[in-house]
């Protein structure tokens, strides 16, 4: 009996010390107004991608009237606004990019081939502002309270994210801890391996330290190539 108890004390102190880590889903995979707080005066917001040309120390749109929606979340969808909300704002320009700003950018999709990002927002009085800064979004999320805000900052932090997706994380005194994997095929070995490496953040998920853990192959020919959320751009 003593030992039998020692083993329950003791899958209970595993349990314990495992209850601080969570599952993290793709992004796209939390809901628009459950899984984000949006401050009270935000009605909706939404993050673009363009194909983009570089010219000296900016991005430029190749064409600003075509996009892909990367992501949103909001109070309010934005089909229940008025039509002239609605199209003000989805006619609304992007802000040229400055080459550090949003890091999703992937200038090395080809040769001359980039894309860039604005953060876009309607608020209660049906005012439209855009963004290119991941810190200007941080006065318009109430706090990272749920798994989803944090995997949006998470996201928005880490040009990592283009190849990477993160899995787990911890809240700390400071911040977060996280589990990112990294997919590359390794050309001598003939296989696919997973890269799994310690992460921490600061609050806002910015990236502080990362520090390899372990390296395991991966058995699945096709697990180098994650789907990421910047869709390539065309030439």
């Amino acid at each position: 009996m003593k030992w039998i108890h020692l083993l329950f004390l003791a899958s209970l102190i595993f349990s314990s010390a495992n209850a601080k880590w969570h599952q993290l889903k793709r992004l796209d995979q939390y809901h628009p107004i459950k899984d984000f707080n949006l401050k009270e005066d935000i009605l909706y917001m939404e993050i673009r991608n363009y194909e983009a040309y570089q010219k000296g120390g900016f991005l430029k749109p190749k064409d600003k009237k075509s996009y892909d929606v990367l992501f949103k979340a909001y109070r309010v969808p934005l089909q229940s606004l008025s039509l002239a909300t609605q199209k003000q704002f989805k006619e609304m320009n992007p802000i040229d990019s400055h080459l550090d700003t949003l890091p999703l950018e992937d200038p090395i999709q080809g040769l001359g081939c980039h894309s860039m990002q604005n953060i876009f927002l309607i608020d209660n009085k049906f005012r439209i502002f855009r963004m290119d800064e991941t810190k200007d979004i941080y006065p318009y999320i109430d706090g990272i309270d749920t798994d989803g805000e944090l995997l949006l900052m998470l996201w928005l932090h880490s040009p990592v994210m283009l190849d990477s997706i993160y899995t787990q994380y911890e809240r700390t005194k400071t911040g977060f801890k996280t589990t990112m994997v990294s997919a590359n095929y390794d050309h001598e070995k003939q296989g696919c391996y997973d890269s799994y490496y310690g992460v921490t953040h600061d609050k806002n998920g910015k990236i502080l330290s990362k520090k390899l853990i372990k390296i395991k192959k991966n058995p699945d020919p096709n697990s180098c190539t994650y789907e990421v959320m910047v869709p390539p751009c065309s030439q």
